[in-house]
């Protein structure tokens, strides 16, 4: 990781639960990247509420409505990665609810689901979702976290 910048904030409106995350959500991100085709050169990650993610749906994407994560990819074709990620906390706490996992895993998930985004991986089509979640389940498994995604997946069909 020489040379590579990782840093986690979390946000006042994402929660107190969150903000106790961040320390080791941050040791987790580091051991993620090493599962990366390169190391970022610098990865900035705010962990923030609804009313912020929201607010950066709006003004990014005009979408006024919740997602996970937005991902800002701040780096030209071909140069070392530079990126900024939001991760909704509020949305990961409904996940888990759904799911039963913890809150960092969760939230990881949503780190790694935006790294991805910048090596190359997408969630546009139903094949190319397929192909980022099953490298999302690589990435936390090497972790020792566990396929955080297909576990999800699974729960839903059940359902």
């Amino acid at each position: 990781m020489d040379g590579s910048s990782i840093e986690v904030c979390t946000a006042p409106d994402a929660g107190a639960d969150a903000l106790a995350c961040e320390m080791a959500l941050t040791q987790l991100i580091v051991g993620a990247t090493t599962f990366l085709p390169s190391p970022p050169a610098r990865c900035s990650i705010r962990v923030v509420g609804d009313t912020e993610m929201i607010r950066l749906h709006t003004q990014h994407l005009s979408l006024e409505s919740k997602t996970d994560v937005l991902t800002f990819h701040d780096s030209a074709a071909g140069a070392p990665v530079e990126v900024d990620i939001a991760i909704c906390a509020d949305e990961a706490r409904r996940r888990c609810e759904e799911g039963g996992q913890l809150l960092i895993h969760e939230l990881l998930l949503y780190a790694v689901h935006g790294l991805l985004h910048c090596y190359g991986f997408d969630d546009h089509s139903d094949a190319d979702a397929a192909r980022m979640h099953v490298e999302e389940d690589r990435i936390l498994v090497a972790l020792g976290v566990g396929a955080i995604y297909s576990r999800e997946d699974a729960q839903r069909e059940a359902s």
